[in-house]
Formats: structure tokens, sequence, C-alpha cells
């Protein structure tokens, strides 16, 4: 039998796992040639994998095969693989635990089996789950077909399934790769398809969905909730240190509860099992120490087996039971019960979580894997503070910098990062492993230990999702922004509520921060207003950090300013004005030539946002915002930040094709101009200032073909101005 030695070198593992039972090499010559032969009879007596004491581990005949905690030097982080039914309910699948025809079921057993100790490449047990989980699908699809190997398969088959309602138009098409897979590797099994070339989506006709195209979250609800949060962080970021003493008060109280119930139980003191836990922890309780053969009531002889028992079972305690709950204070707010102050935390935290991805780009599995101590770090760039999210484990200097692991982010994430450390400080100084965790499981107070990945994912989507901006349906407006944002989407309709997932966070960073660039945002001016320069500051000195992530914003930002220019010329194609230098030449052009001008291939190409992506890319054509509605095509432009609409009126790069920005300016100078002089304040300079952003917002507006009435400026104003050239 099959004995694995202590190593940590992988290598060295496959080599000294090649010990001898009677002079054989127990894989490759014992479990292999049974593979090829299909001898189901032999090999579900034998082990797949044993102990260093040589007792099996896992049972090829075995419908489940449990690799926790086994050997993760060679496997990576654990998992169970099953061999059992997933039965379909539209994308969301729910084991029934039903067993496959044994064949079959054999014969995925074989792929897994190979995959691991085979196939020649270095395979992590988690990275089999799902594709196990797509054979044992097709398996079961085809048990409904009357088909009970993979012997035989051919492409035609396979279609035939496909159109009979075999699911295959999965996010990447795992399924068909899975299938493509185990042609690959039939020089192993006992049983060959007769697949003779690669399977497609496009041979099977399947549309897949693309992987990156998570919906971008409508700007309602997203500015809302960044607004909402940062609040949160801003007004709660000076109490970090009282909320982490409470939570260390909420602990201590939780602790002493339990060693007060450990003792009256073990030494039956007064206090009975049920006036002290929960009734299903009650049951739970008793059945765990009568199967560990332990004494509930042992008066304290059997040490800390009996407490390893009580503290495996984690019982739910009566706390007010034992003991009440003195109130928390932090700042002005009272907390009476343990509820009340969890729920507060849990809100805090929702905040934080949130901000972090939405600021940063960052996925919940990376967020998930940051340092309490590396997690945020601030990097001096000249004189500014770059603040920087990473999982790296160790201090970010520009020459040690790994891809994609830094991810560029705010001071307000910063702020909140500095919250979740105090918020899960307390926990972590409890956890009995996983001692680096960032994140605890806070909702449950009693048992302290490391967050789980998907836990808390699922976690943050529900509270989201709980909120009430999110139960809000979808109005027509919201439903616009969404078609224009992923316009091959059709499944959004006014009325249904908007499902929130971790996964629209990164797309929906990349997708509002260009548009905060091309001004189509302003709402999110304080939470963006600096990020989109820092990143380009940041990656322009440390250009191999986190290229993956720049390269989507700036994939996001060139299509955001193809579609820009594209909207713009298919406006012109309409017959509609376009102010500015560069719009009045082009409008008067497209006028002149009538129809015939778009007729022109090069000027035809102008209405596809493709083109215009291409000619950006390529550095042949540029557009930024200088203010909403109002662009300009000139690289080297310094109207970015605050613009001088004089200038802006008849500048041969621009294009404006909205007055939004151009009629608040003239009111705005309107009103200064006649409140300073009803107040005897008005000076010449001020005067002219204020009449030539009258004037030149008024030329936009007609330019356009904006009906307004125009200013008539008082005579003493009049004859204050310094004189100029009129805006004509």
């Amino acid at each position: 039998m099959l004995k694995l030695e202590k190593t940590n070198d992988t290598d060295l593992f496959w080599e000294t796992q090649k010990l001898h039972v009677g002079g054989e090499d127990y894989y490759q010559d014992i479990l292999l040639p049974l593979v090829k032969a299909g001898n189901w009879a032999e090999l579900e007596k034998l082990p797949v994998l044993c102990a260093e004491d040589g007792s099996p581990l896992i049972i090829f005949k075995e419908n489940c095969w449990d690799f926790s905690d086994k050997r993760e030097d060679l496997f990576g982080k654990g998992g169970n693989i099953h061999f059992t039914y997933e039965t379909a309910k539209g994308q969301n699948k729910t084991r029934n635990g039903k067993i496959l025809e044994r064949n079959i079921c054999n014969e995925i057993k074989c792929f897994v089996l190979v995959e691991l100790f085979f196939s020649h490449r270095k395979i992590a047990v988690r990275s089999l789950i799902s594709p196990t989980n797509k054979l044992v699908y097709c398996a079961q699809f085809m048990l409904s077909q009357g088909v009970n190997t993979f012997d035989g398969l051919n492409f035609e088959q396979i279609l035939e399934y496909k159109n009979s309602g075999l699911y295959l138009s999965e996010k990447g098409a795992k399924t068909i790769a899975t299938l493509n897979r185990l042609t690959e590797l039939e020089e192993f099994f006992p049983f060959k398809t007769n697949i003779y070339q690669k399977i497609t989506s496009e041979s099977l006709k399947v549309v897949t969905e693309a992987s990156n195209q998570n919906p971008v979250i409508p700007p309602r609800i997203y500015i809302e909730l960044m607004q909402k949060f940062s609040k949160i962080v801003d007004d709660y970021y000076q109490y970090r240190f009282d909320i982490e003493k409470a939570i260390e008060q909420l602990l201590a109280y939780r602790d002493e509860n339990n060693h007060f119930a450990m003792n009256h139980v073990r030494h039956r003191t007064g206090s009975s099992l049920g006036s002290l836990v929960t009734d299903d922890s009650m049951v739970e309780i008793v059945t765990n120490f009568k199967q560990a053969g332990i004494p509930l009531i042992d008066y304290g002889k059997c040490g800390d087996k009996w407490i390893n028992v009580w503290n495996q079972t984690e019982p739910r305690l009566h706390h007010n039971h034992i003991r009440s709950f003195n109130s928390i204070k932090i700042c002005d707010m009272h907390f009476e019960t343990t509820t009340n102050f969890q729920s507060f935390i849990s809100e805090i935290d929702t905040a934080c979580k949130w901000l972090l991805l939405a600021l940063s780009g960052m996925r919940v599995d990376e967020l998930y894997r940051v340092s309490p101590i590396f997690g945020m770090q601030g990097f001096q760039l000249g004189s500014n503070t770059i603040y920087l999210l990473t999982t790296k484990q160790s201090k970010i200097s520009l020459t040690s910098q790994t891809k994609d692991d830094v991810y560029v982010t705010t001071k307000t994430a910063n702020k909140a990062f500095e919250i979740l450390n105090s918020i899960h400080s307390p926990y972590r100084k409890r956890f009995e492993t996983d001692k680096n965790r960032m994140f605890a499981t806070i909702m449950n107070a009693n048992w302290h230990r490391a967050a789980e990945k998907k836990a808390m994912g699922k976690l943050l989507n529900d509270r989201i999702n709980d909120l009430a901006v999110l139960q809000e349906p979808l109005s027509h407006k919201d439903c616009e922004y969404l078609k224009v944002s992923d316009p091959t989407r059709n499944d959004f309709l006014v009325g249904n509520t908007f499902n929130f997932t971790n996964h629209q966070l990164r797309r929906s960073f990349a997708y509002y921060l260009i548009g905060y660039e091309l001004l189509s945002f302003p709402q999110l001016k304080q939470q963006l207003g600096h990020l989109s320069t820092e990143m380009t500051r940041w990656y322009a000195a440390n250009a191999s950090s986190f290229q993956k992530m720049y390269r989507e914003v700036q994939s996001e930002r060139n299509k955001q300013q193809s579609e820009t220019l594209a909207r713009i010329f298919n406006r012109m194609a309409n017959n509609e004005r376009i102010a500015g230098g560069l719009g009045l030449a082009l409008t008067d052009l497209v006028t002149k030539e009538g129809k015939l001008h778009f007729e022109k291939t090069e000027n035809k190409r102008k209405l596809s946002s493709e083109y215009w992506e291409t000619e950006i890319k390529a550095n042949r054509a540029h557009i930024h915002a200088i203010a909403p509605g109002m662009y300009c095509t000139k690289r080297e432009c310094d109207m970015r930040i605050s613009i001088d609409l004089s200038e802006c009126t008849d500048c041969g790069w621009d294009l404006i094709e909205d007055v939004v920005y151009a009629e608040t300016a003239r009111m705005d100078a309107m009103r200064f101009l006649l409140f300073l002089h009803e107040q005897g304040e008005l000076n010449q300079s001020a005067a002219s200032k204020y009449v030539m952003q009258i004037r030149s917002a008024e030329k936009i507006m007609s330019d356009i073909g904006f009906e307004y009435e125009k200013f008539s400026i008082p005579e003493e104003v009049e004859a204050m101005l310094i004189p100029v050239s009129e805006v004509s």
C-alpha cells in the first residue's frame, strides 16, 4: 500500500511517493493499468490516497473524495470532489445527492485520478471541483438519453444534446472546455471519444457570456451608496478606537458568560443546561459529548478534552440568562442590547468593505487576502501621498513590485481600512488559527474565527441587497443608463429590482472613474476627484505594478471616449448643431455637403464607436471633457480643471453638444453682476469679466440653436466696461 512521506518539496514528493509494494510503483504499475482496463471491481477496492501509516484516506469507490487538510503542499488547499447529481434550476444548481450509474460515474473518477497523478501538470484539487461537476451534469443528461458512457461520444451527439436541453452557454463555456480536456487525456482512459477536433462555442452555435461583462451598477444606486457609505466612514473615523474598545467589551462579556456556562454545566452547580443554551445547541451538545465518550458532567476530571468538545460544538448561549449586558456608549450613542450594537457594527463593516472595493477595483477574493498590517500603505510620490490597497504581505517599494497586486485608491478608502482594522482587531486576538487574516466572522461573537472567503462575499452581497435603495424598482431612466453601459443586454426591465453582486464593482469602478473624467457624473467629484490622476502617476512611476487593472481602466477610457465622439458625429448626421470652433466648422461642412457628407466612406466610419476606438488607441484622436457637454480634442489643452468660456467659444479644437454648463455659467454671471452692482461693489474688471462670460455663454446657446433672451446690460455697467471686441 502507498505510504506518503513528509516533505515540503513537491518535486521530491513525486519521487518519494513512488514507494513500492512488492517492487511495484503503486500509481504507475497498479492503479494506471486498472484505469486503462476499466477494471471497476478491482479499482473500487483500492485507495486513491493514503496516510503516512498506510491507512487509506480516500478510496476509489467513495462518491465523495475528501481532500480537506490532505497534502496541501501537493494539491493546494483541499476540498470535496463529489460524484453525485447536480440538479439544474436555471443557472443555480443544488445537489440532491443521487448517485450516478456505476459505469459513467467511474469514468469521471478516472478523469479526476488522471488529472491529479498522470497529466504531467501541477493541478490543485479545488480547480477540479468545477470540471467534475460539469462532467457529472453531462453524465446525468446522457443517462436521461439512455447513454451510460463517454465511450464513442462525438460532436453530433453533443450538438443533439445541446439542442435537447444540455446547458452549454454558461460563463466561459466551462462545460465545453471540460469535454475538450476529456478528449485530450483519453490515452489514459478505458473509453475513447470520437471527437477529432476541438469543440468551440462557435461550432456548437452557443452564445457564451463574456466573462468580464458584469453589469454596471445604475448611477442612481451607485452614487447613493457611494455618498451614504462615504458619510459613514467620515462620521465614524474619529471614533474608530472607541469602536474597538466597545467590541472588546462585548467579546469580554461573551467570553465570561461562556466560561460561566462551561463551569456550571460540567460541575452541575444549579443552572440547567436548557437555561444556559438554546434548544438546538442543547441537543448538539449532548450528542457530541456522547460521541466523544466524555461525560457532560465530569466535575473537571476530563480537563482540556471536555473543553475541546464544548468549543467545537460552539453552543449558542442565553447570555442575558447568565449575566445581563451593560450598555455600550460610543460618542453620543447608547446600545442597550448586544443585538443593536452588532447591527450598528455590521452597518459600518458593510460600508467600509463596499468602499474599499468600489474605490480601488479590487475583487472581494483579493480583499479577503489583505494583511491587517500591510493591506493599506501610504506611498509618498513627490509631495503627495498615494494610498495603495494591496494583497502583498510586506512593505511596498518601487523596486520590489510584483504584477497585479497593488491598487491605487483614495484617502476615504484608507479611512475605511483603518476602521475595519479597529472592528476586526479584537476578534483576531482570539483566533486560534489564521491569526494573520484581516477579517473575522463578526456576527458570531461567541466563537472567534477568521471569515471564510465565500461566506464573506455572500454576506456583503446580502447586506447590500437588503438596503432600501436596492429595493426600489428600476425606473425608465435607470434602464436607459443600463442600456448605454451594456447595449447587448435586454434583461433590465422597468419595475424590476436590480440585483447587486460584488463582481459588479470592478467594472463599475472603471466605468464611473472614466465617466467622471468626461464629467458625466459630477456627483462623484468628492470621491473620485483625484483618483484618476493619482493612478496615472503611480503607474507611470511603477509600470510593473498592477498592469491588468490599469489596462482595464484604459480600455474603459477608450470605450467611453470613442462613444462620445461617435455620438457627436451622429448628432451632426441628424442635422443637430454642435457648437465650439471645431463643432461649428464640422457642422458647416456637413450642412454644405448635405447627405453626401456621411455617404463618403471615411466620414461614414466616423459614425461608429469602433472607428474612434481604433483611432484613440493609435493616438490619432483624442478627446477630454472641459465641462459637462463640452469637449476638447487637443491633447495639450490646459482647460481641464477650470475653464474660461470666452477662450473655448471659438477654439478650433472644441466640440460642444450641450448648453447645460453654458446656461448655468450665464445665470451665475448674471446673478453676481447684478448683485455687486446693487451693492455698489462692482468694479471695472469684474464687470468686464462677467459680461464676457454672459456673452460667451449666449454665443454657445445661439450656435446650438437654444432659445434664450439676450441679457440687457444696465447702462451704469455698460459705462464701466473695458473696451473689448464683443463675442460674435
